[in-house]
């Protein structure tokens, strides 16, 4: 609400929250100064408000903006608990798919190191085998055990 006062705190224009022309104003004259300046004050009815003023060149008066803090600052509150509530689910979400990662790379090399000692305990059974040399003794026990028949020449 916009509203003019005097350098003695008297109302020049109808205020509808701090009464009819001529009336005092509960709110203290702001020093002077060549912009517009903003301070936050408690009002006995709505408890925080921002009053911004500026001094009109070359009169008397006074400019006056009163605005409640929670009506003014109500959108940044919104934007910023908006901005939270995004950042927490992102960061849940990133955590998410960093742990499920995590856990399927796991998963695969667990499932790659079973693989391998498999393959490893068959590689290291058939290079003891041929280490022994059973496989001659093997060879040699096919060829005397084989039958008359299939020594036979063909002709």
């Amino acid at each position: 609400m916009f509203f003019l006062i005097n350098r003695q705190a008297v109302l020049q224009s109808p205020s509808r929250r701090y009464g009819e022309i001529l009336a005092t104003v509960p709110l203290p004259v702001p020093h002077f100064s060549p912009s517009v300046d903003v301070v936050e004050l408690r009002d006995e009815d709505r408890g925080k408000i921002f009053m911004s003023s500026a001094y009109i060149e070359n009169s008397p008066f006074i400019l006056i903006h009163v605005k409640p803090v929670e009506q003014a600052m109500g959108r940044w509150f919104n934007l910023r608990s908006e901005l939270l509530g995004f950042l927490v689910l992102s960061t849940a979400l990133i955590l998410g798919v960093v742990v499920w990662g995590a856990n399927q790379f796991v998963r695969a090399m667990r499932r790659r190191t079973n693989a391998g000692s498999r393959c490893s305990t068959r590689s290291s059974t058939a290079t003891s085998w041929r280490r022994s040399g059973a496989w001659r003794r093997e060879s040699l026990t096919r060829s005397t055990t084989r039958s008359p028949s299939s020594t036979r020449r063909r002709g």
